[in-house]
């Protein structure tokens, strides 16, 4: 969760969750998690990604870095002995996998930051999945607040690690049932503004537990649907993007 979203009394947004499904999805179906023994999440938020994707993942060590991090946040957010946070970069280096989710629209210049992250951080042979919001005219006032330079189509992400020393491995669209809900905000937004309240992001939801379970299954399973088309050559298209990518051995 982006740091500006998160507020002290929360339920976790079903979306989160499914995006978490999803990419554990990716790692076990396209990486080699034989040699994947420190990871790395770049701009982890609060954390949840950092904390969770070990429950399903074996993993010795992972480290998320965020440059928003407090001090007290560096140690509250940390819920797993193999977890450390970071606020800089300064002692980050060799990791096996990267995780870079929902980052690089918050970039200016996403070819230049992803290309240190590259050569810097990340091992030869190592993983970077990166997964971002689709389409820039699905853009709305959530991107504004939530600072987005652009959205991604795919033929964009696959133009970005062009002159990068990684190969796609594979890649795709997340969350095709929540379309018909963006492009009807979208709708109000443009025909109706005085009637649509400004988005405060996904540490907003207050959804009873029921409604948030039974949302979160149904997103977990459109997540799955869409990787599942995808590793037949299939790519249905969804609210969000994802490439996963290796870098080239030396």
């Amino acid at each position: 969760m982006d740091l500006r979203e998160r507020n002290d009394i929360m339920r976790r947004h079903p979306w989160e969750v499914a995006r978490l499904k999803a990419i554990e999805y990716i790692i076990k179906r396209y990486v080699d998690r034989n040699i994947i023994n420190k990871a790395l999440d770049v701009g982890c938020g609060d954390a949840f990604i950092t904390n969770n994707i070990c429950n399903e993942l074996i993993i010795k060590m992972i480290d998320g870095v965020d440059i928003n991090l407090s001090a007290e946040q560096l140690s509250s957010f940390i819920k797993r002995e193999n977890v450390h946070l970071y606020n800089n970069y300064d002692n980050l280096k060799d990791y096996d996998l990267i995780l870079l989710c929902d980052i690089l629209e918050h970039v200016k210049d996403d070819n230049t930051f992803l290309t240190d992250i590259v050569k810097h951080y990340l091992v030869p042979g190592g993983y970077i999945l990166i997964t971002v919001p689709a389409f820039q005219f699905l853009s709305s006032s959530h991107d504004d607040f939530l600072g987005h330079f652009r959205r991604y189509n795919l033929m964009e992400l696959n133009k970005l690690i062009e002159k990068l020393a990684i190969h796609k491995i594979s890649g795709g669209y997340l969350f095709f049932s929540l379309l018909p809900f963006r492009f009807f905000r979208l709708f109000l937004e443009r025909y109706f503004p005085g009637k649509i309240k400004m988005s405060k992001g996904v540490g907003r939801w207050n959804g009873s537990e029921f409604v948030s379970q039974y949302i979160e299954s149904i997103l977990i399973m459109d997540a799955y649907f869409s990787l599942a088309l995808t590793y037949f050559k299939i790519k249905l298209p969804g609210l969000s993007a994802w490439i996963l990518c290796q870098k080239q051995l030396l």
